[in-house]
């Protein structure tokens, strides 16, 4: 609880902070086998349904695919910035080749080599 109130304190302004609606939560607790975090966020996108939801988490991108919920990862927001001229294609290129030695994120080397050749494409 202390880690959550620390966040509502140091939130940018643009950031808003909710609690999800408790009865749906604990339901996709009951319903699934993903942590708390994932099912939070999950509830409070039920809530914001324009909203993509960022996780890198197989299991609960199963299941917020599963209810129609677009979904986007670590990956795929490093492509889109680039994309989208957020990130030069250096930077992303680099970001990319980074994540399995400074992150926890388990990609397999085809896959991250497929995410990186796909910045050269227009």
């Amino acid at each position: 609880e202390h880690h959550r109130a620390g966040w509502r304190t140091r939130a940018p302004a643009n950031v808003s902070i909710e609690d999800p609606p408790h009865a749906r939560f604990e339901a996709i607790l009951h319903e699934s086998e993903i942590d708390p975090g994932e099912a939070a966020a999950i509830a409070l996108w039920e809530q914001h349904r324009e909203a993509v939801l960022l996780c890198d988490d197989l299991a609960a991108r199963r299941h917020a695919e599963s209810l129609g919920c677009g979904v986007a990862g670590t990956v795929g927001l490093v492509l889109w910035a680039a994309r989208v001229g957020r990130l030069e294609l250096e930077q992303a290129r680099e970001t990319l080749r980074a994540l399995p030695e400074r992150t926890t994120l388990h990609i397999r080397s085809d896959l991250l080599a497929h995410a990186i050749d796909s910045l050269d494409e227009p």
